[in-house]
């Protein structure tokens, strides 16, 4: 699998990014957008894993960060107290 990460011109984070798959028979892509997290059907993952995905794929283009989570909800009720607000 390859991974092509997105910025925006007016942005300094990843916000999306190019999945591609390829074997013998066939190549396959997929596109997914930050905004993506809740639609699980679409994504393919829950919105936790994707929003991990995205800060992962954020941290190999532009290095260590510290990130602002809007919607901590997708973390759980276990991980309320683990984030800055």
């Amino acid at each position: 699998m390859y991974v092509i990460p997105f910025v925006r011109d007016t942005q300094n984070y990843v916000n999306a990014t190019m999945l591609i798959n390829i074997n013998e028979n066939d190549t396959s892509f997929s596109y997914l957008c930050d905004w993506q997290y809740p639609d699980t059907a679409t994504t393919q993952m829950s919105a936790k894993n994707l929003a991990l995905f995205m800060m992962h794929t954020d941290y190999f283009v532009f290095g260590s960060r510290m990130y602002e989570l809007t919607n901590t909800s997708i973390f759980g009720s276990n991980d309320q107290n683990k984030f800055k607000k």
